[in-house]
Order: structure tokens, then sequence, then C-alpha cells
């Protein structure tokens, strides 16, 4: 499912050097290591979030040069640092970053949004700035958007 093969990626003083595994479908990884030793790094490679600077990963066979929103719409991730911009609404963060994803949906998302309490008439469709969420609410926007398959 993933494959990473001779990944290296240079973050200021910090540089990841070579990193390849393969982790085939239907098995569980952990990453385990001490600050600073580049988890977040890789994952956010994986994740397409960082571009690496050599080396190249595939997701099902796919690579995000030629296949990032197919590969975008195979993984649900919530981190635990916000993806979502808090100076924005909710459905502006969820139009932006929706973009990314061939099978996005406000309707799909507002939904999610509405079973788990984030959507009322006080609020409007997504008004609510993100930033002004609590933990706990911001997490659920990221669990709703992650979930989104129309």
């Amino acid at each position: 499912m993933i494959m990473v093969n001779g990944i290296s990626k240079q973050l200021g003083r910090f540089q990841l050097n070579d990193i390849t595994f393969d982790l085939p479908s239907g098995y569980i990884c952990g990453l385990v290591g001490q600050n600073g030793a580049g988890k977040t790094s890789l994952l956010h490679l994986i994740l397409g979030l960082y571009h690496e600077d050599a080396g190249k990963i595939s997701v099902d066979g796919m690579d995000y040069d030629n296949d990032e929103k197919a590969i975008h719409d195979r993984i649900g991730t919530v981190l635990v640092e916000e993806l979502f911009i808090p100076e924005l609404s909710i459905k502006e963060n969820a139009d932006y970053f929706g973009k990314y994803y061939s099978k996005y949906s406000w309707e799909k998302m507002e939904d999610y949004l509405r079973k788990f309490k984030l959507m009322d008439d006080k609020n409007g469709r997504g008004g609510q700035q993100f930033g002004k969420l609590s933990r706990g609410q911001k997490l659920k926007c990221q669990f709703a958007f992650a979930d989104i398959d129309p």
C-alpha cells in the first residue's frame, strides 16, 4: 500500500536521509523514535504535505506527481496539529482543502457537522471561524473532513 524509496528531505538544519520501507495493505505500522527523529516529517511526506528532495513515495501504486487527488481520496487523516486555517470559517477551510480531493462535497461535510452538533441556525452554513472552536470541536471538524466519501 505505501512504498517509501530513498526519501530525503532537508528542513532547516534537520535532514531525513535515504528512508526506505514498504507497508503492505492490511498491515499496521508504528513509528517510534526520540523527539526530533523525523517521525512527523516522514508522515507529512507520506501525506503529501511536504515534497521530498529525493526519492519516491507511492500509495497503492500511485505517486503524488501524477495522482495527488486519487491518493488524498484514499487517505483520511487527522493530525495532532491542526491542518485547517484558524482565521477561515469551517466552510472556507473545507472548500480550500477540498480542492485536493476529487470526491469533496460540502453537503456531505455539512451532514457530518450537523451530526457532530457543529452546524446550527445561529452559525449559518459553516460560517463559524475555525480558530474560535474548542479543541474537541476542531477535531470533530477534521474527522468530518477526513471521512468525506460521497
